[in-house]
This record gives C-alpha cells, structure tokens and sequence, in this order.
C-alpha cells in the first residue's frame, strides 16, 4: 500500500486518455455539449364544438376542442356547431360537421361540391383577405368582413350560422365577443 505522503497526485481522465494516445493535451478545457431540451409532443386541433349566443347587437362565442367537449347539446341559450378544418382525419367528426372550414379561398363551385358529399355540412367557410365568405346548404352565401382582421374563420362561419339559425334579419354590422375582446364585423347576404 502506498502512503499517503507518496500518492501521485489525482489525474483528470482527460489527461490520461490524451496520454494513452500519444497526443498533447489541448491547454483549454472542451465546453459540456448537453442534450437538448425535450420538447411535448402537440398536436392542434383541427375540430372545435363552437358556442355561441346572441347578445344585444352582437354574438359571443367560445370555442372547444372537440377532443374534449362532453356535451352532446349546448347549455341553455347557447347554439352549439361542431366545426371542422379541411385537414381534419377523422371521418366521423368530418362527416358530422356543420361547419366545415377551408385553408384558402376556394370557388363557390368548390364549396357547393363540398355541401353535397358531407351529409353533415350546413354550410362551408373560405377565407378572405378581409375575412371570410360563407357558403350555406340552402344556396345562399354571406360575405364577412372583419375590420380588425381578429377573428378566425371558424368563428366568422359560427358567428353567421347563429344568426341564420335565429332567423332574425342578418343586420349589416355586428359584435363578436370571445372572452373580453369585442369587435364589429360587417355582413352581407348574396343569393
């Protein structure tokens, strides 16, 4: 046993491993890489259960993804839509939609074909520069127009599908509300 007193000093690993191959030893010290963060894995939903309800001069609005919306019916005095995107997979959200939204701005031609094969469909949204046009299954369309470029879509094509539901007149100009943000949107009814 060797004593303390005769010990070699403490080598680093490094040190030897340079050593063992016959190499100097860079003088500085190599920065510790680490591994990179882990990342969740996300997925975004591509299919909401829209709420919405009217309010004076205006419809409020709240969406859920419909991977976690439980009920089959909306709250008292609310509308409820199942709304899809265009890339949705599932077939059985797909085929039971009322509101199917596309990516980019399509022919009408495009969104009547679309109303004709998805028995579940009342009626297609394609956006706009400006917002949004609404293709209904009756065969009419809404122009939307959103000043404040706030609003998705999906909830433009929600927000015109609770007014046509309520039957009321389609006013030109009209609040939408999702949480605290209120803005005008302006609507027009084409045959």
């Amino acid at each position: 046993m060797i004593s303390p007193a005769r010990r070699p000093p403490a080598r680093s690993v490094r040190g030897i491993m340079y050593e063992l191959m016959s190499l100097a030893e860079p003088p500085y010290q190599q920065p510790l890489a680490g591994h990179p963060l882990p990342e969740p894995e996300s997925t975004v939903p591509r299919s909401y259960a829209v709420y919405t309800r009217q309010f004076d001069g205006g419809v409020e609005v709240r969406r859920i993804p419909a991977s976690v919306d439980t009920p089959a019916t909306a709250p008292v005095g609310w509308w409820r839509h199942l709304a899809v995107d265009e890339r949705e997979w599932d077939l059985r959200l797909l085929h039971s939609a009322a509101l199917h939204v596309a990516r980019e701005h399509g022919e009408e031609k495009d969104a009547r074909e679309l109303l004709a094969r998805l028995p579940g469909a009342a009626m297609t949204v394609a956006p706009t520069a400006g917002g949004a046009v609404v293709t209904v299954r009756d065969g009419g369309r809404v122009e939307v127009r959103d000043p404040g470029r706030r609003w998705a879509p999906m909830v433009l094509g929600a927000v015109v599908g609770t007014v046509l539901y309520s039957e009321a007149q389609m006013p030109e100009t009209l609040a939408v509300r999702v949480g605290d943000f209120v803005s005008p949107i302006h609507l027009r009814r084409r045959e």
